[in-house]
């Protein structure tokens, strides 16, 4: 994942966790899969070559039945289960023991407690919320409203964050940003039927909110319509997925210079924000934050404070009473295409992740993660760096300087395992079961948003920081602080085995290495120079030959459906994309290496090259209803998981060797025609 592209939503302190079940906790969960279950997925009354996924994952679900009606099934899903219910267990421990004042644990425990606390909740209503819904009505002018959204760290109009300044990596600046484009901006732009049905679920949801929250029926309505066109303007002038992560869009300015652009009053709105003026912004997205801005500005004040109201409602609903809390649920199901049912305890999980990530990241190293694991992993992300330095050196599109370049940046690219090496501090932060859940939320996010300021804000960057936290099961690379992060939480069964071999471990583990790896040469990440700044290093004609065969693998990702009537969006896709094929054949390679003296031997009937494509298959296994694949193949970088096994296969040499791929099989390319980027 390029997980620079997020760090808006690091910022904004999102979650990245994705689990949903009906289980309830102390069940259990079967994690003795390895990779002897792997093997039990093969159905081999398919062809290989015909349809990859279904021959390697075919048996899958007779070998792991879904009894429990999971939402989400496949080995990622119930990891991800399984880390809830063992990290869940100790929080619930930590919850009902009497901590010690101020201690990370009376942290963890008080606001599970107060999370959890539904009768309270309940019986609180609307009432934490409504102070900030009356401030918002209260003020008398957009300046009075411009102050709101600055004190209180949010803006439904724009994204601001400080981060590395991708022309000069040394330092931080502070960027603004349109709104990110995903789930939401379809809502407000797409006519298909799908999504028009979902619109109309949004619609009653925000009316069912404000009444929630005292409104008449009548004035709920007013306040609904009020903030579906605000939204329609807005959302209707920004870039898309594609356009909004391109790495040209970078304008630095004086604070000065940001408000004659966009009318808006930003030195007003940084002195609210951070209590300091920034030397310098880069506004990303001009053209849309210029039409946000005078949206804001241009709008009447009703309408305008309606949208800012429904932002905060839905910011802040989970911590309200049950009737709001499942009326937001219900939306979800409708959007997902079926309930996921998720107890509570499991959201409180969640949000603890999301809300006090480094306690909670201590706790969990602490009690899941050893330092064998840890070295291994840096012995395997080692191995495949020098593997994917042999793949640059091969290719002969890139001219010998370029070469010469990508391997200086391969080289000075730093691998982070497990754990940051310092915990970011918060002895400061205070938790008062006295106050209500919302309150001490509030307290939480201006906490955590406040020392991200006061780490950052002109400031020089600090390349060893994690914008992941130790229990979160995801890995990233960052350009600009020119690192992968592998966190602790991936690195276990099934996708990190101490006790399997290396056909097993280099196919799991280390095809997610060496994509990370890989994502420092995409279509994004290859603009980024060995130092983690935006400028071009490689030659006009490399540039070109890149690109010439970045829009080759673009078209055969087009052309590969996802459902009927769906394709998968190959240019939306590509850097992933890019990052699957190359990172498998760094992995491959370094599996090779690693049995130079055939110590590796067949198992199951298979050798370890057909282990090894056939366990890759199995780590990307993954079910979820239609729906979702709809939604996922519309908003998200990735393409869906069958994609991810047969996308790149076809342009692998070494698969065609390995299960002897003939012309007449269906998912056989020419070898003149593969795909050879890395």
């Amino acid at each position: 994942m390029r997980e620079w592209r997020k760090s808006l939503i690091v910022a904004l302190g999102a979650a990245m966790f994705v689990s949903c079940s009906q289980k309830q906790q102390g069940q259990g969960i079967d994690v003795s899969f390895g990779e002897e279950n792997v093997f039990k997925s093969v159905n081999d009354s398919l062809k290989p070559g015909d349809d990859f996924y279904k021959y390697a994952t075919g048996n899958w679900i007779k070998s792991h039945p879904n009894k429990d009606n999971w939402y989400a099934w496949g080995p990622g899903a119930i990891m991800g289960y399984a880390n809830e219910e063992k990290f869940g267990k100790l929080v619930q421990d930590i919850a009902s023991q009497n901590n010690p004042k101020g201690s990370p644990a009376q942290k963890i425990g008080d606001m599970y407690n107060l999370y959890m606390d539904t009768a309270r909740l309940n019986r609180e209503g609307a009432q934490p919320i409504l102070p900030y819904l009356k401030e918002i009505d209260d003020a008398n002018s957009k300046e009075e409203l411009l102050k709101i959204m600055a004190k209180n760290y949010y803006s439904p109009f724009f994204i601001c964050w400080i981060s590395a300044d991708s022309r000069n990596s040394r330092n931080n600046i502070v960027q603004v940003v349109q709104l990110f484009p995903g789930f939401t901006d379809l809502i407000f732009q797409s006519k298909e039927d799908f999504w028009l049905k979902i619109r109309a679920s949004y619609e009653n949801l925000i009316e069912n909110a404000f009444k929630y929250c005292g409104d008449s029926p009548e004035m709920a309505q007013i306040e609904m319509k009020r903030v579906m066109r605000l939204n329609d303007s807005i959302y209707k002038a920004n870039l898309t997925r594609e356009e909004y992560f391109n790495p040209n869009n970078y304008h630095k300015m004086s604070v000065d210079e940001m408000s004659s652009l966009t009318g808006l009053n930003w030195k007003l709105f940084f002195e609210q924000y951070s209590l300091e003026i920034p030397n310098e912004v880069s506004l990303n997205h001009i053209e849309p934050v210029k039409k946000a801005c005078r949206i804001f500005l241009d709008e009447p004040m009703e309408d305008v404070k309606s949208l800012m109201k429904w932002h905060v409602i839905d910011k802040y609903h989970r911590f309200l009473g049950m009737e709001l809390y499942n009326e937001f649920e219900k939306f979800g199901d409708i959007s997902k295409g079926g309930p996921d049912g998720r107890p509570r305890w499991k959201h409180a999980y969640d949000y603890l992740n999301e809300s006090m990530p480094t306690p909670m990241g201590q706790l969990y190293v602490e009690h899941f993660f050893t330092k064998e694991q840890k070295e291994r992993v840096e012995g395997m992300v080692s191995d495949i760096k020098h593997s994917l330095s042999e793949i640059i050196q091969q290719q002969e599109w890139l001219c010998d300087s370029s070469k010469a370049l990508s391997l200086k940046k391969l080289e000075l690219l730093k691998p982070h395992v497990g754990y940051p090496d310092e915990w970011n501090d918060v002895s400061g932060l205070e938790i008062d079961p006295q106050l209500s859940l919302l309150e001490n939320n509030k307290n939480i996010e201006l906490y955590n948003t406040r020392q991200i300021i006061k780490r950052r804000l002109n400031k020089p960057v600090d390349k060893d920081e994690w914008g992941m936290s130790p229990q979160t099961i995801n890995a990233c690379y960052v350009p600009t602080s020119q690192g992968i992060f592998l966190p602790a939480a991936i690195l276990q069964k099934p996708y990190f085995d101490m006790e399997a071999d290396d056909a097993y471990n280099y196919a799991y583990i280390g095809s997610v290495i060496g994509h990370e790896l890989t994502h420092a040469f995409d279509n994004t990440g290859r603009n980024f120079d060995m130092e983690g700044n935006v400028k071009q290093w490689w030659t006009d004609k490399d540039i070109e030959n890149f690109n010439s065969i970045g829009d080759t693998y673009a078209a055969h990702y087009d052309s590969l459906v996802v459902l009927p009537g769906l394709n998968c969006n190959g240019r939306l896709t590509l850097g992933e994309n890019i990052a699957d094929l190359s990172g498998l054949k760094a992995a491959f390679r370094a599996m090779q290496k690693a049995n130079a003296d055939g110590h590796i031997k067949e198992k199951y009937g298979f050798s370890p090259e057909q282990r090894f494509f056939i366990t890759y298959a199995n780590s990307q296994l993954f079910f979820v209803p239609d729906e979702t694949l709809r939604v996922q193949t519309q908003t998200d970088e990735h393409a869906v998981p069958m994609l991810r096994v047969n996308g790149p296969l076809p342009h692998f040499d070494e698969w065609y060797k390995a299960f002897d791929i003939k012309p007449e099989d269906a998912m056989y390319i020419p070898s003149e025609k593969r795909v050879r980027l890395w």
